[in-house]
């Protein structure tokens, strides 16, 4: 079966690793999804196998890139999610550009502003009260 396979509804694939990824000591096909982490390997010669693994990507709450090695160095990305965690690593130029890929979903949007009509200081929009000047927001 293709990992496409696999797939959510509605998912799709963002970014598919130019080489294997070692992770859990195995070498896995790595894809990006709008939704997921994805290892994906398929196995056996006479008869075929797959093994997948996913992580959702709204568990992750750090990533960690470095490279490791002396005279064959290897990028290495370090997961934290609200479950576990995940090591992996590869090529640096295939863990760099997973690593770059991540940041774009990790990104927190900013938090809306609004403007306190008495002090004109800058407020998070579900704020009740100005920080700055202690007045109450009108309703609008």
């Amino acid at each position: 079966m293709p990992v496409e396979d696999f797939l959510l509804e509605n998912e799709h694939i963002i970014y598919n690793s130019p080489s294997k990824i070692n992770y859990q000591d195995t070498y896995f096909e790595f894809y990006l999804t709008d939704q997921r982490l994805v290892w994906y390997k398929r196995g056996g010669f006479f008869s075929k196998s797959d093994t997948i693994i996913a992580e959702r990507l709204d568990t992750i709450l750090e990533i960690k890139y470095e490279e490791k090695g002396f005279l064959t160095k290897k990028g290495a990305i370090h997961l934290v999610t609200s479950r576990k965690t995940l090591d992996f690593s590869s090529s640096i130029e295939t863990i760099k550009a997973i690593y770059q890929k991540l940041q774009l979903f990790l990104i927190e949007p900013p938090i809306p502003e609004k403007t306190c009509e008495y002090c004109s200081k800058e407020m998070e929009v579900d704020a009740r009260f100005c920080s700055h000047c202690g007045n109450e927001f009108s309703e609008l």
